[in-house]
């Protein structure tokens, strides 16, 4: 009887031992997965004014001096560094952003230069369509090599009740 309740007592240790180590390695996973970078663009609406100028709105205008800009941000838990940024379209690179750290909830003003402003002026004017790739490389607390990801951006017209000529900068995906 005795050996009877010391196998069902050892039995039970092994169980207990089994979950508490499921346990453990699932919450390590969780705790894993929330130091991962997520980075992307805040949403991006263009005007088309009637004197032909475009005015950026971003969803959360910062800057009211400079008008002319993209922010990237990371909701995620963890810190992504040496971000290299490059926004190109079909024949050439238009912009190159090196940021050194961008921490968890937190976001980047990125400026857009002249000459992108030019090519998206003239596709918006012509009413052509437009497609830029942007390609990210970035390092993240967890793994030493560099993460990489390339999406490609196109600026569609953007539906309003106010008849204004309105754009928005989206995301392509594949279907």
């Amino acid at each position: 009887m005795t050996n009877i309740l010391t196998a069902i007592g050892s039995i039970g240790t092994f169980s207990m031992a089994f979950i508490y180590l499921f346990s453990y390695l699932h919450q390590r996973r969780q705790m894993r997965v929330e130091l991962y970078p997520v980075l992307y663009f805040e949403q991006l609406i263009i005007e088309l004014k009637e004197n032909g100028e475009l005015k950026f709105y971003n969803s959360n205008n910062y800057n009211p001096v400079l008008d002319k800009y993209i922010i990237l941000a990371n909701d995620g838990g963890g810190g992504a560094s040496k971000i290299h940024l490059t926004i190109s379209n079909q024949e050439n690179t238009l912009q190159k952003i090196n940021i050194s750290k961008l921490s968890g909830n937190s976001k980047y003003i990125v400026p857009l230069n002249k000459n992108m402003v030019k090519i998206i002026e003239a596709c918006i004017i012509q009413n052509k369509d437009i497609r830029l790739n942007v390609n990210f490389q970035y390092n993240t607390l967890i793994k030493d090599k560099k993460t990489k990801e390339t999406f490609e951006i196109m600026i569609t017209e953007f539906p309003n009740a106010e008849d204004l000529l309105l754009y928005e900068v989206k995301v392509k995906f594949d279907e």
